[in-house]
């Protein structure tokens, strides 16, 4: 299944998810019993199909990039710690653990977004790696790009269709690229950038 579409059910979920949970927590705190009652039951199903989509286009995302970010290990805590408050909270009416569940999905989903502008964690070459360029994209480039640029995961460029030349390259790796890369201009030393500009060129289809 293409990363794309899986991220598309990702996103429907967790908003669908989210909004199951918005209206629990507005009757409970509104002090309306039976009718969270009745939406719980009539909606049971419902809630347990998107959120266990929710959690599995999670995961094999983080299995399609192969890697993780802090930010989204904080997102996975937050998320997990919220299941038990929330079955708690609207079984025994506890507003405040209601509540409380509640922010921390909204936080766990704002982590998500914040995170999207991230990167991973950064892994350099050694001084006495023979070829840093190829080591570095394959160590810090290929969740999105893979290793020959075709991956496009999240909407990452084919690097094997670019006509970018090399400093064009190096450009978009220190300053990012259209709210979708990552700056790594201050991750990354000037030689570092150059040396992956340079080894992308050789991804490019002849």
């Amino acid at each position: 299944m293409p990363s794309a579409l899986i991220l598309k059910i990702h996103t429907i979920s967790v908003t669908v998810f989210l909004v199951f949970y918005l209206l629990k927590t507005f009757f409970l705190l509104l002090g309306k019993d039976t009718v969270l009652d009745t939406f719980s039951k009539n909606t049971r199903i419902t809630e347990m199909v998107f959120s266990a989509l929710f959690l599995i286009t999670g995961i094999w995302l983080i299995v399609i990039t192969g890697g993780i970010k802090t930010l989204q290990i904080v997102k996975l805590l937050l998320v997990f710690a919220s299941i038990p408050l929330a079955v708690t909270g609207f079984k025994k009416k506890k507003k405040i653990l209601a509540s409380l569940s509640f922010l921390m999905l909204i936080g766990a989903y704002g982590l998500a977004e914040a995170s999207r502008s991230k990167p991973y964690p950064i892994k350099h070459a050694s001084a006495s790696e023979s070829s840093p360029g190829k080591y570095l994209f394959e160590n810090n480039c290929t969740q999105c790009h893979g290793p020959d640029g075709k991956k496009m995961y999240h909407e990452a460029a084919d690097l094997s269709l670019s006509v970018k030349d090399a400093s064009m390259m190096a450009a978009i790796i220190r300053n990012g690229s259209n709210k979708k890369m990552p700056a790594y201009g201050e991750l990354l030393s000037e030689e570092e950038i150059h040396a992956v500009a340079e080894y992308v060129y050789t991804l490019r289809s002849n």
